[in-house]
């Protein structure tokens, strides 16, 4: 049996989903405790790609570089 105090307005039900999606309709971080760690590995690894990357600038341009004939 459902109970009348289950129940959500639909103020509550907006309140919830604006708490979890942006304007944009992007998920926010907020929206959970694994969207928020999952997020925080993908900034983690992004940030150590791009270190490993300028580190490596000069080997790269070099390997790219094509000899103009």
């Amino acid at each position: 049996m459902l109970l009348l105090q289950d129940l959500q307005t639909h103020s509550q039900i907006v309140k919830n989903i604006s708490a979890c999606v942006s304007e944009d309709g992007d998920i926010r971080d907020s929206a959970s405790d694994e969207v928020r760690q999952s997020r925080g590995k993908l900034r983690a690894v992004e940030n150590r790609l791009k270190a490993i990357l300028k580190g490596h600038s000069g080997e790269v341009s070099e390997m790219v570089r094509v000899p103009v004939v």
